[in-house]
């Protein structure tokens, strides 16, 4: 999983010689092919890294990644794309659901992260899923291929609620069911006393779930919805501190015992139409925009404003590369060639930013922009003063 703090401390990181590499991979069936793609990969990075480090500083610089090529079983358990960022004190090695459309890389003083865009804001239409049962409670990232288990021990509480119930010392705190009943379905009652000790037991349980995911799911925008049996909703509603908690729906239901692929399709029947609205909005508050003359279209005007946290919504083509650099001195932004000296992948910096200051960013495939004829398009937070005396080109993006 890719969160946005992850995102975050990547794209901070800064570097003589970062180096960002994609590959497209297989889930099963194809390890010999991708690791030979991998291998030819990096043998063409290394060339471009010797431009800038020395041979025994690029030898030591890329050994993690060939490292790599001789672990099978890292290459029996892949997803759709290999991404592995390396320099500036980092490597870091991902296994991506969404594609890419070719294997690349990436050589600059920042890395490359318009691809990891999907990954880490949930524009590929995923979202968090927690199972409040009876036996345990887990968290999960989901999208359309499945469900994605979210390390939890030691951060969210693991003691089955089932332990809390039972170690209750009041006597009229009953199971609904005979002992010798199946588990499956069953709820707590109490009367008394005994029914405001249980409630008090799984409220304080419930509050340290929540401190848990607070903390793993801290400066996430992905929704979160619940799946548990009814009673324990509202509860865990009262304990809620995660601002994109999905209150109005969630998976009902013992979830104990439903199997992997059940509990997807249950959570992603809910959510589907709910993770469609947010982006069909966006399209539609674009068009909008875009006929009063107060939307983003080129990346004259979207570069400034990403830098300058004026963006709600971003929308890039896969694939797009323009270089230049942003002057901050005048506003402006200037195109040139990749290898003129201080110039950087505009594209790239834009997702970056806007990222960084809390946009909505769309990496999506080509012609498929709500202007379909450009790679590049966004909605203001308010009104951007494109004054075009601040701005300049060398070339057309």
């Amino acid at each position: 999983m890719i969160s946005t703090t992850d995102f975050n401390q990547l794209a901070q990181a800064t570097g003589k010689c970062l180096l960002s590499l994609y590959l497209p991979t297989s889930y099963v069936g194809r390890e010999q092919e991708d690791r030979i793609a991998f291998k030819t990969l990096l043998q063409n990075a290394e060339k471009e890294v010797q431009n800038c480090l020395k041979t025994d500083e690029t030898d030591e610089l890329l050994k993690p990644a060939f490292d790599l090529l001789d672990q099978p079983e890292f290459w029996r358990n892949q997803k759709r794309t290999l991404a592995v960022f390396i320099g500036a004190g980092n490597v870091r090695i991902e296994k991506l659901r969404h594609p890419v459309n070719e294997a690349f890389f990436h050589v600059d003083e920042q890395f490359y992260l318009a691809p990891l865009v999907p990954a880490a804001t949930g524009s590929s239409q995923d979202f968090f899923l927690l199972t409040l049962a009876r036996e345990n409670v887990n968290l999960f990232l989901v999208d359309q291929e499945g469900l994605q288990e979210i390390a939890v021990e030691g951060i969210i509480p693991q003691n089955p609620m089932e332990d809390l119930l039972f170690d209750t010392p009041d006597a009229s705190l009953v199971r609904n069911g005979s002992e010798g009943s199946n588990a499956q379905g069953q709820v707590f009652s109490g009367h008394g006393a005994g029914k405001d000790r249980e409630l008090g037991h799984l409220k304080n349980f419930l509050d340290r779930v929540d401190e848990g995911v607070r903390e793993l799911l801290r400066n996430e925008t992905r929704p979160l919805l619940l799946a548990g049996v009814r009673e324990l909703i509202p509860i865990y509603h009262e304990a809620n501190g995660y601002e994109h908690l999905v209150t109005e729906v969630y998976v009902e239901g013992n979830v104990d015992y439903d199997k992997p692929a059940e509990l997807h399709e249950k959570a992603w029947a809910i959510m589907e139409p709910l993770l469609n609205q947010q982006q069909e909005r966006d399209v539609e508050i674009f068009g909008q925009n875009y006929a009063l003359d107060e939307a983003g279209t080129t990346l004259l005007t979207i570069v400034p404003a990403a830098t300058n946290g004026r963006i709600t919504a971003l929308w890039l083509a896969e694939g797009a590369r323009q270089y230049g650099k942003y002057d901050a001195a005048t506003n402006g932004v200037t195109f040139g060639n990749e290898d003129e000296d201080g110039n950087y992948e505009l594209y790239n910096y834009a997702a970056v930013k806007a990222m960084q200051t809390g946009a909505r960013v769309y990496v999506v495939p080509q012609g498929t922009l709500p202007v379909p004829t450009g790679n590049a398009c966004c909605i203001y937070r308010y009104n951007v003063d494109a004054q075009t005396t601040n701005l300049s080109t060398q070339a057309t993006a």
